[in-house]
């Protein structure tokens, strides 16, 4: 396929079914159509970027393990008791480090953001793990987001 079909077919991707999926809440395909957008918009600099992670990747990993095993001793007590159903630890995705690599001037891609989700059955619970979580990690306005005290806007019901 020509290049200018890629590149336009992507920005309507991006400006039509990117929004569309996130309102609609399928979160897989935002991010992949997302993902898929960048790479056609953002060539170079996606595969920079990917080659950077790959030479990183080893690390990272080790350090996602190490922030999931410390957090998870904390919450032990939760966690046997079944109040805390799930604790996902992962990166930002490619699209969103790229974003960020464009804000801030460096010739380097920046490093993902490692992200946790702990799914609590009820609020208390919820807002105890928020609370250490805090403790660990103060609060930073714009870098450490809890979607709890300051939902996302749900613009679908």
């Amino acid at each position: 396929m020509p290049a200018a079909k890629q590149r336009r077919i992507s920005e309507e991707t991006r400006a039509v079914y990117v929004p569309l999926a996130e309102r609609l809440g399928i979160h897989i395909w935002k991010r992949e159509f997302e993902e898929l957008c960048c790479r056609y918009l953002n060539g170079y600099a996606y595969d920079l970027a990917v080659r950077h992670n790959e030479q990183t990747a080893e690390a990272r990993g080790r350090g996602l393990r190490y922030i999931r095993q410390y957090f998870s001793t904390l919450i032990m007590d939760k966690m046997e008791e079944g109040a805390i159903q799930k604790v996902e630890m992962d990166e930002e995705p490619l699209h969103t480090q790229l974003r960020r690599w464009a804000t801030h001037s460096s010739s380097a891609p920046p490093a993902p953001v490692p992200r946790m989700r702990v799914i609590a059955r009820d609020r208390e619970t919820c807002w105890s793990c928020l609370g250490q979580i805090h403790r660990l990690l103060p609060p930073m306005p714009g870098r450490l987001r809890d979607y709890i005290s300051s939902p996302k806007d749900r613009t679908c019901t």
